[in-house]
């Protein structure tokens, strides 16, 4: 006999939901808005599932993005994440555009992306820029192989879709990586993440309650169920590329030209170690769940802009953790030194 299912207390009722027209593919254009030292952020302008995360977070973290602090220059993990995720959207646009058949195909389109990043990334991280495009030279061939059945154009929904869903009272933006069909398993979101180590267990483990990735299937779930197709997203392929912890200067990797030749082996000896990918599924219920939470999450953040952004506490917890905030030392010193107001919303959301 099934359990009864418990009803968290206090827990506030979802309203019948707006439906949306924007159908999944469509390429809602985003056009860059002012930065925000001009143009004070508007929840009329919606909100990510990463402004919405920071919030969760820390009121601290929030409240300064959304005043347009940013740090004045990225990490070299955070550019080897963007530098692949640019080859791999403009690869797979080449691949529904059939410029894209085998492996090979993918190279030229690689290379010009390549020279496009490292002009980007010079600007001001010149000190480890050849360094994230060594690490990405040395895996994207055997990547390439592996996944040589990601460029056919029959598997995909969506690549790339940017979208902006109307959902109680907040448009719900983001940009996907993929959907793509899992037979006979219905629709998959596709999500890549680079990572210096990779924890399977771990990895499973978080993707069953994975913030993101349930923000990306309630935007789907709108979209579809405007056009009578409510339920058909399943879960998500979780596609994670290790960044590799080999280090240049050793005996085997005097040079860059000697770093990439060595990684590459290594990744064409063991390619597990370096390419994993994860699915998870997701019961209607699991999703209705965090539907609920997130619909009270966009009342409360939205009261809380209202209100001033007021910030009551912060989270100190963030110096036990990896990721480091960028505004860390603000909150340890109230120095703004190493910070820019320059930032702008939705960047990520922009057509290049």
């Amino acid at each position: 006999m099934a359990k009864k299912k418990k009803t968290p207390p206090k827990r506030k009722t979802l309203p019948k939901r707006k439906t949306a027209t924007a159908p999944v593919g469509a390429k809602p254009q985003s056009k860059a808005r002012p930065d925000l030292a001009g143009q004070p952020y508007s929840t009329e302008e919606g909100a990510s599932q990463s402004m919405l995360y920071d919030w969760i977070d820390c009121r601290m973290r929030s409240k300064l993005n959304l005043l347009g602090y940013r740090r004045t220059a990225s990490t070299a993990a955070l550019d080897y994440g963007s530098l692949w995720h640019a080859v791999l959207e403009h690869v797979g646009i080449g691949a529904q555009a059939g410029q894209v058949r085998t492996p090979a195909d993918t190279i030229a389109i690689k290379d010009k992306i390549v020279l496009r990043e490292r002009k980007r990334m010079s600007a001001t991280n010149a000190d480890h820029t050849e360094m994230v495009i060594a690490k990405l030279e040395a895996l994207w061939p055997v990547y390439a192989e592996v996944y040589a059945k990601d460029w056919s154009t029959d598997l995909w929904v969506e690549l790339e879709g940017l979208f902006d869903i109307p959902w109680h009272g907040l448009r719900l933006r983001g940009k996907r990586d993929g959907i793509r069909k899992q037979k006979p398993r219905g629709l998959r979101l596709f999500e890549t993440k680079t990572k210096s180590q990779v924890d399977q267990n771990e990895i499973m483990e978080a993707l069953g309650f994975d913030f993101q990735s349930l923000f990306y299937i309630t935007a789907v779930d709108a979209e579809l169920s405007a056009r009578g197709m409510a339920g058909q997203m399943k879960g998500v392929l979780y596609n994670v590329i290790k960044n590799p912890s080999h280090k240049l200067g050793t005996k085997d990797s005097p040079t860059l030209a000697a770093y990439v030749k060595t990684v590459r082996k290594a990744c064409e000896k063991q390619p597990e170690k370096y390419f994993c990918r994860f699915e998870a599924s997701y019961t209607r219920t699991a999703i209705e769940e965090f539907q609920t939470e997130l619909y009270n999450i966009v009342k409360d953040f939205t009261q809380w802009h209202a209100d001033g952004m007021p910030v009551r506490y912060r989270n100190r917890a963030c110096r036990d953790r990896k990721f480091r905030c960028p505004f860390r030392g603000y909150c340890s010193t109230g120095s703004l030194d190493d910070l820019e107001r320059s930032g702008r919303l939705f960047v990520e959301l922009e057509e290049d």
